[in-house]
């Protein structure tokens, strides 16, 4: 960008002039308002999605407040008793929520993903309608495989079929330690530069 903001250089994440904003009565965003922050780990794996993909002028990458909400929860963000704010991320087009990211940099980032090697691993992520899912065993255990499933409903100015932007939930580290028993949130930083 113009004015040296470039979040996969290092540096801040949020936009020139972000404020952040309390909760508050409204649509979706008035109510979840936008974030930046996440485990260091998961930063990293922004800031690689930004050097991979053309940086802020092309998407922005944010969480927001109780990401996602869970109606059993009491609407908090805590699923299976991990708090997930910091755990999940959202692409959007490069004027951040409600600007649709493009078709193709949806894709393109989504399969990105998918065969990135290595932890941080994924929970769940929802892509055009799509939500991939990992699979637990009876235990509640993270399993290796994941299976695709229907999209959680939610408010349609939410974007909840996830057709304009797309959804990304990290494991939390007590669940990544079961798949990988010797990650590190260094080990994983360190990784996550090199690419």
């Amino acid at each position: 960008m113009s004015n040296g903001f470039h979040p996969g250089q290092g540096g801040p994440f949020a936009p020139p002039g972000f404020e952040p904003k309390d909760p508050g009565p409204g649509n979706y965003v008035d109510q979840h308002p936008t974030r930046y922050g996440w485990r260091e780990d998961i930063e990293e794996l922004v800031r690689l999605i930004y050097r991979r993909f053309g940086g802020p002028d092309e998407q922005e990458m944010n969480t927001y407040v109780k990401h996602p909400p869970n109606k059993d929860e009491n609407g908090l963000s805590i699923w299976l008793g991990f708090e997930t704010q910091h755990l999940s991320l959202d692409a959007w087009g490069p004027r951040g929520r409600g600007d649709p990211l493009p078709l193709e940099r949806h894709r393109d980032i989504y399969k990105f993903l998918f065969n990135l090697a290595g932890a941080p691993d994924w929970w769940w992520a929802i892509s055009r309608g799509d939500m991939w899912q990992r699979n637990r065993d009876v235990d509640l255990i993270p399993q290796w495989e994941g299976h695709l499933r229907e999209p959680p409903e939610g408010p349609p100015d939410s974007d909840p079929n996830h057709d304009r932007h797309m959804h990304l939930t990290l494991l939390a580290m007590e669940d990544q330690l079961v798949l990988r028993p010797h990650y590190t949130i260094r080990k994983g930083v360190e990784r996550l530069r090199r690419m």
